[in-house]
């Protein structure tokens, strides 16, 4: 009965603000596919751009920028070498992973900042052995992240060349990850407490633990919507994940499908549309799904029945979702033989056709 409470009392909550579309509509896509690259996807912008981690006819990793119009790989510049990109912004920046050579050949790991073209180192603190990953980035060109230092790993914002440390959730040693950021500069990620890791919520100079229940063990806040709507998760004192949402202090548990025992949403839209994945056992594929309005959608079942990918295409992980309705997808093209395909799912209107 409580958790029914508190399913009622957030949903009020949140649909005036983040579920925005009529609960009705569940919309029909067509399938576009990334061709030329393997790999992943990782971020989709509101134009559709989206990035992640490509690998190449030589089997080489880098990270690629792929538009409406063309597919740019992030290729070596200098000392540096692009490996992966982790979130693009609607100006069409990306960060990301990146290993950097010195003078001597000596590698270290980096981060990077791409804008058009142009590769920016983003530096962490000193006093750690260079580990350092850009995580996000939103449309004012902040970064956050995490980087090593002499105290721990810190989670850090970034903007403009300048870097500055969010500081840790107490009761643990200094152990912090920034995992997204919204348009107003709010962070959410993890940090480590006496408990185990903890999901928290930074704004305006403050980090603030997110409610897990007592008896969990671990939990992580992944994404952020431009209306405070918080996405993530906590594993269970049976050591099950459990997918949940934050809303101005309440705790919204995210349902999974019938019949799937393990997955959820990894991205969000400030619709409060989400994709992620479910399975059902390690012995069955992946799933992707859509959640509209907390009701998973099966994403393999909103294809246009004409789309010629239809019949040969298996969508199993939704990586990214953007405003205009559009997401990154993780899938399988069985009629070319290939694995680990990067697709972009582009909503059709009703009675449109393709």
């Amino acid at each position: 009965m409580r958790m029914q409470h508190l399913f009622a009392i957030a949903t009020v909550l949140i649909s005036g603000m983040a579920f925005a579309h009529p609960p009705q509509h569940v919309t029909h896509y067509r399938i576009e596919k990334l061709r030329g690259l393997d790999g992943s996807p990782a971020d989709i912008n509101n134009f559709g751009t989206i990035t992640g981690e490509g690998v190449d006819a030589n089997s080489i990793h880098k990270p690629y920028v792929w538009t409406k119009r063309d597919v740019i790989t992030l290729d070596p510049q200098g000392p540096f070498t692009p490996v992966v990109g982790n979130s693009v912004n609607d100006r069409g920046q990306v960060v990301g992973f990146m290993v950097v050579s010195d003078s001597s050949g000596v590698q270290r790991t980096g981060a990077f900042l791409w804008t058009r073209g142009h590769i920016e180192e983003i530096e962490g603190f000193p006093g750690g052995f260079g580990v350092i990953a850009a995580n996000a980035v939103n449309n004012r060109g902040q970064v956050a992240g995490y980087s090593d230092s002499n105290i721990g790993n810190e989670c850090f914002l970034w903007e403009h060349g300048s870097i500055m440390s969010l500081g840790d959730l107490p009761g643990g040693s200094t152990d912090c990850d920034a995992l997204a950021i919204n348009d107003f500069g709010v962070v959410v990620g993890f940090g480590r407490t006496a408990d185990g890791f903890r999901p928290f919520l930074w704004r305006e100079a403050e980090m603030s633990e997110l409610s897990i229940p007592p008896d969990a063990k671990n939990g992580v806040a992944s994404a952020i919507n431009n209306f405070g709507l918080i996405l993530g998760g906590y594993t269970g004192a049976d050591n099950t994940a459990h997918p949940v949402l934050w809303y101005r202090g309440h705790r919204l548990q995210v349902p999974l499908p019938a019949g799937f025992t393990r997955g959820g949403p990894n991205a969000l839209n400030d619709w409060g549309d989400m994709v992620g994945t479910a399975v059902v056992n390690d012995a069955t594929p992946a799933v992707a799904y859509l959640w509209h309005h907390l009701e998973p959608i099966d994403l393999n079942t909103r294809i246009v029945a004409d789309d010629p990918l239809k019949p040969c295409v298996l969508l199993n992980y939704g990586m990214g979702i953007n405003d205009m309705g559009e997401i990154a997808i993780l899938g399988t093209d069985f009629c070319a033989g290939t694995y680990s395909t990067i697709f972009r799912l582009v909503p059709v209107r009703e009675g449109r056709g393709r």
